[in-house]
């Protein structure tokens, strides 16, 4: 998997790029080269005391990219919450038969 990490109003991005990268990598991994790349954006909503939005690109290998975002109120929560939408998204995207039947609702 080749990380692509792009935070221009972040300060201490060499943190948080071994963070995005350690949170991918433990929900990813286990897909190998059937993930090509994966680009994320960090960035500060309304300013310093705003909400963080973390935004990720997954490329997989013969299938459709995956987009996935998140708000929080800090950058870590929000790369949690992508990290946790991307395991999901490419678990589906990558193993569509052992995707568990959407609910019936009352007809």
């Amino acid at each position: 998997m080749r990380l692509e990490l792009h935070a221009p109003d972040q300060t201490g991005i060499p943190k948080l790029r071994a963070y995005v990268k350690q949170r991918l990598e433990l929900v990813l991994g286990r897909y190998g080269d059937r993930v090509g790349s994966v680009t994320v954006w960090l960035q500060n909503l309304d300013g310093p005391r705003g909400d963080r939005r973390c935004f990720a690109r997954i490329q997989l290998r013969h299938k459709d990219d995956i987009s996935v975002e998140a708000d929080a109120d800090e950058m870590e929560e929000a790369i949690n919450f992508v990290a946790e939408r991307v395991g999901r998204s490419v678990r589906r995207a990558l193993h569509p038969l052992n995707t568990p039947p959407a609910a019936k609702g009352n007809r």
